[in-house]
């Protein structure tokens, strides 16, 4: 035989070796580097995966926190309106004092003995008792009342401003998921080309043991 047609041990009579004739340990590395690859695959699937989760998770924080605030202000809304109520009935309260104060001393001036002068005088004196009652009260439920004009006009800037903060906070969460979709998309047809390539029974071994984490 001519020996440029002699067999050399381990060569390939057909000519160079392809990927269909490698030995049993280049295709179990290459089955080994696949692994690995769809390991780093899945890993960023799951990490884009939990970001799908977690970003609307934030929005419902921080809707869950504006409601909050709304059934605050609902609260001291119906409390300022009671305030305000309670005041006016003290307010006509106070103004019934008066126009018993003066009719106290139309009587006082009209007596005629000491004894309608001692009783004009009792009556003007209960009477004046019970105005200053009322003038005070009005002036606490005054201070009351701006008081929580004040802090109803803080918590109504306050939700607005979250209100504001939410639609922005919205509009970026659902562009970032738009992109981490379209980047699911892609990871998932890069993984499923991938996972082709491995034998079934090692992708079948592969998924068994992702399951048990």
């Amino acid at each position: 035989r001519p020996a440029h047609n002699r067999l050399v041990p381990g060569s390939s009579p057909g000519g160079p070796t392809d990927s269909k004739s490698l030995t049993g340990g280049d295709r179990l590395r290459d089955q080994l580097k696949l692994l690995e690859e769809l390991q780093r695959h899945d890993a960023r699937l799951q990490d884009l995966e939990a970001l799908t989760r977690s970003l609307p998770q934030k929005l419902l924080a921080a809707q869950n926190g504006i409601a909050e605030l709304e059934k605050l202000l609902a609260r001291e809304r119906a409390e300022f309106q009671d305030t305000e109520a309670f005041r006016k009935s003290q307010e006509d309260e106070q103004k019934d004092a008066n126009d018993q104060l003066s009719r106290a001393k139309a009587k006082l001036a009209q007596v005629k003995n000491l004894k309608e002068s001692n009783a004009a005088q009792r009556e003007l004196e209960s009477t004046r008792r019970q105005l200053d009652t009322r003038e005070e009260e009005v002036q606490k439920l005054a201070a009351v009342i701006e008081e929580q004009r004040q802090k109803i006009g803080e918590h109504e800037s306050k939700l607005e401003a979250d209100r504001r903060e939410l639609t922005a906070e919205r509009d970026a969460v659902e562009k970032r998921l738009a992109e981490i979709n379209a980047e699911l998309t892609e990871a998932r047809s890069h993984r499923d080309q991938m996972a082709k390539q491995l034998r079934p029974d090692v992708l079948k071994r592969y998924g068994t043991i992702r399951m048990r984490r």
